[in-house]
């Protein structure tokens, strides 16, 4: 069964409520200290509805799993594998460059980030620090067509498979090397 909570309704208010809380305490900011600040505004329960509880589970329960699925998004954007077509990336992307991550007691805990503006890079990377997600996908685009053009003057050249599939490997070669010198 899904829940019938949407990431896009009620992410916004986690990402606000962790936001309010950093500010206040200027430290770590753990999974109960998040659940109990969204229970009491009251926000993301009007989300839920009587089929997202499921046996015994606590309204506490369904929102801790709210903000586990929250933490889950910046995990994937984090590595890269968050889709570029996801409805929210933008709060994920923001939440992100917000956020200082690390787990205690087995949950993440949040708190304010010293540098502001740290990005991951494409294609599962890790984050790297100055660079936007526009030029990061701007810069991958590039690259896409580059590879494109490349290929179509292969198929214009008429070349044999075994010299392709070299040509395409010498070319990716080439293009990692090129980047691991930014």
């Amino acid at each position: 069964m899904y829940p019938s909570w949407k990431h896009e309704d009620c992410f916004p208010a986690i990402r606000d409520t962790i936001l309010r809380l950093c500010e206040r305490k200027k430290t770590w900011i753990l999974l109960d200290e998040i659940v109990d600040a969204l229970l009491e505004n009251g926000t993301v329960l009007k989300f839920v509805t009587r089929k997202d509880i499921w046996k015994d589970e606590t309204a506490k329960q369904i929102v801790a799993n709210m903000v586990a699925w929250f933490s889950q998004k910046i995990t994937e954007y984090e590595n890269g594998t968050l889709p570029e077509n996801y409805k929210r990336i933008d709060l994920i992307e923001e939440a992100y460059t917000l956020f200082d991550r690390r787990e205690i007691e087995g949950r993440y805990a949040y708190k304010l980030r010293d540098t502001p503006k740290v990005v991951p890079k494409t294609k599962g990377g890790k984050a790297t620090k100055g660079i936007t997600l526009k030029e990061r996908r701007m810069d991958e685009r590039k690259r896409q067509e580059e590879f494109r053009k490349f290929v179509e003057e292969l198929k214009r050249e008429k070349v044999t498979p075994e010299e392709y599939r070299e040509r395409i490997m010498k070319w990716r070669e080439r293009e990692n090397n090129s980047k691991n010198q930014h």
